[in-house]
């Protein structure tokens, strides 16, 4: 996230040079932008500390369901 924002901070430049400075495939930096384009670097890492908490739940409410059914 730190990635986007110093590199949306600069001007000029084509993506594809932004990519290959920082040794990124230009997928991936297309995907992140796609995601985090819009967003504070803070609220990036609150995003994906929700998303990793999401999965964590997901998986308890999946075990659960698992032992309900045995």
């Amino acid at each position: 996230m730190r990635v986007l924002t110093h590199h949306n901070r600069r001007k000029g430049g084509r993506q594809r040079d932004r990519a290959r400075l920082r040794h990124t495939p230009e997928a991936t930096w297309h995907r992140w932008q796609r995601e985090y384009g819009g967003i504070e670097t803070h609220d990036a890492k609150r995003f994906d500390a929700l998303q990793k908490e999401n999965a964590r739940l997901k998986t308890m409410v999946a075990d659960q369901a698992l032992d309900r059914g045995t």
